[in-house]
């Protein structure tokens, strides 16, 4: 994951793009791919107000990730093929989270239970005086 902060001492950090690449049985490269994502956490958060939660199934990777795509900050799913590193378009989780300068998800508190079955702690942009834990089942 590439990650970098724009300027000075109380300037935003970013993660912008994930490298991916898997290896064959003799350690040369089988596929590489990049995907780009749109991060962003103020000062005080620093790296871990960005980045991914991760959940291996089979030869599928999930990726979640807060950022904003298209206008909408929301937390966005990747799944990505390990056998080819073809990856799905993300899918938003439709939680609608607070984007304002505050945290609005905590992702050291996400666990996946299944493939389809994660929960994770979010500050809704309706209630955004609190955290909330959410379960989110993915279809």
């Amino acid at each position: 994951e590439k990650k970098y902060m724009e300027g000075g001492e109380n300037s935003p950090y970013y993660a912008k793009e994930i490298h991916l690449f898997a290896y064959d049985q003799f350690m040369g490269t089988a596929w590489s791919s990049v995907l780009m994502k749109n991060q962003k956490a103020p000062a005080d958060e620093a790296f871990t107000g960005i980045s991914y939660r991760y959940y291996l199934n089979g030869n599928t990777l999930n990726l979640l990730t807060l950022e904003e795509l298209d206008g909408k900050y929301d937390l966005y799913l990747r799944r990505i093929d390990t056998n080819t590193g073809k990856a799905e378009a993300p899918k938003a989780a439709g939680l609608n989270v607070a984007n304002d300068k505050n945290i609005a998800y905590v992702k050291d508190f996400t666990a996946w239970l299944s493939n389809r079955d994660l929960v994770t702690v979010v500050r809704p942009s309706k209630k955004a005086n609190s955290l909330q834990l959410r379960r989110l089942q993915i279809k």
